[in-house]
């Protein structure tokens, strides 16, 4: 990579501008930070930034781009290429979610996809987004680590990169695949042949992440390009244009990964484990085994992957860890009392259960929340269908519902939730009454005496509505 006077001088004009310096340093806290010199030379690695002026140093001394880790440390410096995943987990902090897209034939294709993830982070609830442009073909999509749950599987977040990351990023390229072929196809009608249904042919989301992956960092330069990694507002997308992205044009006025609501992506999480264990059952055939996976699914503060993970140990015989659920139609198993009670209920409208006969928690529900909104529709779905209600009154009820919140949430995000769930075939029980991550955290457990004698609130609707049809009788 050959590099003239005049592009030298434009190089270290534009990175030792201040406003430059300061939203590149803003990143750097934590990370790798590694420079490209000319000639493409990478920076030996580990290597780190404590201060702003180690920038302008890297710059004066021939830095054409820069480049940070997706990975968190407690010090980059203890990293080497030896290191094994557990050395590496015990000084890894965290890993931002990031989606690389890069489009080779066109930057709309990159476009068009960039915009379909930014809406399918909103439709699981993630609004703090960050968006830029790659350099050169494509753009970089991203959330703050801060935004993920504490701990999955009852382990830290911070030690399940790349794995937890991969499964994200797997699930959302299946959630818009259908829509990217849409969308790319309407597009260019050409590329209709071309995709074959997998619109991955045409433009890549990078999903095969691994260990000290870097990204560049943004207001870095692109040597192949000579344009600028610039942050987007998410808004504009639709309004950027490559010339933007010239360094003489770029004002630095922007931050990236800045943004963050604390737990804001842990329904986007669970639902990547559940996709993966979709796939799984696809790839396996073992449909038994798996249905049970998917019934206990958050059931008793227990992730999918815990789950999967006993019933490989134990050949799929869950007797020992949990009451039986899911056999034949829809079967519940509990303990009341001295006596086991088995109730059952058909999927669909046939058995469908009437409101009066929900329990406290239910009502408590549907009256309206101040604080936990996005856990209740998790709740009140898989309630509702498994107490056999059809989609059109679920739909209906839950937008009267969400009326009734003194802070409804957006539309857009409840009809995300819902549409997401009518692509599940089977039906999935809500968690169970002593899941504090639930119930007593959103203070809307409020028992009465039946309360006490079962585990599930399905189990209280059924169960009401048995005894109901024993008196008729």
């Amino acid at each position: 990579m050959e590099i003239d006077a005049a592009r030298s001088r434009q190089i270290r004009e534009y990175y030792l501008r201040p406003e430059i310096i300061e939203r590149m340093f803003s990143l750097c806290e934590g990370r790798e930070v590694v420079p490209v010199f000319y000639g493409g030379r990478f920076s030996k690695r580990p290597a780190s930034v404590q201060f702003p002026g180690d920038l302008e140093y890297m710059v004066k001394k021939g830095a054409t781009s820069f480049h940070c880790s997706l990975e968190h440390w407690s010090n980059p410096l203890l990293l080497s290429n030896s290191m094994k995943k557990n050395d590496m987990d015990k000084i890894r902090t965290g890993w931002d979610i990031f989606f690389d897209i890069d489009a080779d034939e066109d930057l709309e294709h990159g476009r068009i996809a960039a915009g379909l993830i930014i809406e399918a982070l909103k439709d699981h609830g993630v609004n703090n987004v960050s968006l830029k442009f790659s350099g050169r073909r494509g753009f970089h999509v991203a959330v703050s680590c801060k935004s993920l749950p504490g701990s999955v599987n009852f382990l830290p977040v911070e030690v399940q990169y790349p794995e937890l990351m991969q499964k994200v990023a797997d699930y959302l390229r299946d959630y818009i695949c259908k829509d990217l072929v849409d969308a790319l196809s309407c597009y260019d009608k050409s590329l209709a042949g071309k995709m074959n249904g997998d619109p991955y042919k045409v433009v890549e989301v990078e999903h095969n992440w691994s260990y000290r992956h870097l990204f560049r960092m943004p207001y870095s330069f692109n040597e192949k390009s000579w344009h600028v990694s610039l942050p987007i507002d998410v808004g504009k997308l639709d309004k950027f244009r490559m010339d933007d992205a010239l360094p003489e044009n770029v004002r630095g006025d922007k931050w990236f990964l800045d943004s963050f609501e604390k737990n804001e992506a842990s329904e986007l999480v669970m639902e990547a484990l559940e996709h993966e264990v979709d796939e799984n059952k696809k790839e396996s055939k073992r449909d038994d085994r798996l249905d049970k996976m998917k019934s206990i699914m958050r059931s008793g503060g227990t992730f999918i992957q815990d789950v999967k993970e006993k019933v490989k140990k134990n050949g799929g015989i869950m007797k020992q860890t949990f009451s039986k659920v899911v056999t034949g139609q829809y079967d519940i198993e509990d303990q009341i009392g001295d006596k086991k009670v088995k109730t059952g209920v058909k999927r669909g409208a046939a058995n469908k259960i009437p409101e009066e006969l929900f329990p406290p928690c239910v009502h408590n529900i549907l009256a309206g929340l101040k604080d936990g909104r996005k856990r209740g529709i998790f709740i009140m779905v898989n309630f509702l269908r498994s107490v056999g209600w059809e989609w059109e009154d679920i739909d209906e009820r839950l937008k009267e519902w969400n009326c009734n919140n003194p802070e409804p949430l957006p539309d857009s995000y409840l009809q995300g939730q819902l549409n997401y769930a009518k692509k599940r075939e089977e039906i999935i029980l809500p968690p169970n009454c002593d899941n504090e991550g639930y119930y007593k955290d959103i203070l809307i457990c409020t028992p009465d005496n039946l309360c006490s004698r079962v585990r599930n609130p399905v189990n209280y609707a059924l169960i009401k509505g048995k005894n109901i049809k024993k008196k008729k009788s």
